[in-house]
């Protein structure tokens, strides 16, 4: 049981199995818990994102995983745009929520995004991490990592543990954002450094894509079959990196390409 706007590769792995895949309404936990009344005799997964990678909000998973407990059902999260950049030192949303693994059995991460590295892991009960060595194919049949990239990956969990100024400023960097940026379209929700701007039709997305950039800001436009058909957005990430200024100059340009006087 899934979320309708869980990345493809989660949507994915369930296709995998031999389960039936059912999905339910963005973030709509009413629907939810009538799923998972209705298959209450049979053995239930519910995956979710952590942070969304295309709204930039966060899943419900307090109320996630009280229906799971309630509904005997294994709550897979998967925190790829979370791990690195929320927590106090870097845990995710699931530190920030302070769920333990008796709340959420088994967590999903990348070393992708916020780690700089490759790779991904799968972290939970060691029994359940031992029927996955054994019984996932696509883990089973995939060549195994380089001593280097183990060595990196190690690196990268030391400074993303130490890089607690750096979680705040990205903080700060969203904060600035938000403040600035006079938009009365859809993206209010995010409450990430992923920051939606949402207009709907893919000519608008990317005309003002275009203005950006020829005042030197790359805002990558997205559009369908990445998002759904109506909800083509620029997708803004905001790193420790960016400096105010450069915030400034975004929405300032951002302002003028979406309410031009």
């Amino acid at each position: 049981i899934q979320d309708k706007l869980n990345h493809a590769s989660i949507i994915d792995s369930a296709m995998l199995s031999t389960g039936k895949l059912m999905r339910f309404p963005h973030s709509d936990m009413d629907r939810l818990e009538s799923l998972l009344d209705q298959n209450r005799h049979a053995n239930k997964i519910v995956m979710t994102d952590g942070i969304f990678s295309m709204d930039g909000d966060a899943a419900k998973l307090i109320q996630i995983s009280e229906l799971c407990h309630e509904h005997d059902a294994l709550l897979v999260v998967d925190d790829a745009h979370g791990i690195g950049v929320l927590g106090e030192t870097g845990g995710g949303l699931l530190q920030k929520l302070a769920l333990d693994q008796t709340k959420v059995p088994l967590l999903i991460g990348t070393f992708g995004k916020a780690f700089g590295a490759a790779g991904a892991f799968v972290a939970g009960e060691k029994a359940l991490i031992e029927i996955m060595v054994q019984k996932a194919r696509s883990y089973i049949y995939t060549t195994g990592l380089l001593p280097a990239a183990a060595a990196t990956m190690i690196a990268s969990i030391d400074l993303v543990e130490a890089g607690v100024h750096l979680r705040r400023r990205v903080a700060k960097n969203v904060l600035q954002y938000r403040e600035e940026f006079k938009y009365a379209g859809q993206g209010a929700e995010a409450n990430s450094h992923i920051q939606p701007v949402v207009f709907g039709d893919i000519d608008s997305t990317v005309s003002v894509s275009k203005k950006l950039f020829d005042q030197q800001i790359i805002a990558t436009p997205i559009r369908p079959p990445t998002v759904p058909k109506g909800a083509s957005r620029l997708r803004l990430s905001f790193t420790a990196a960016h400096q105010p200024e450069q915030i400034s100059t975004l929405t300032q340009a951002l302002n003028e390409a979406v309410n031009p006087r």
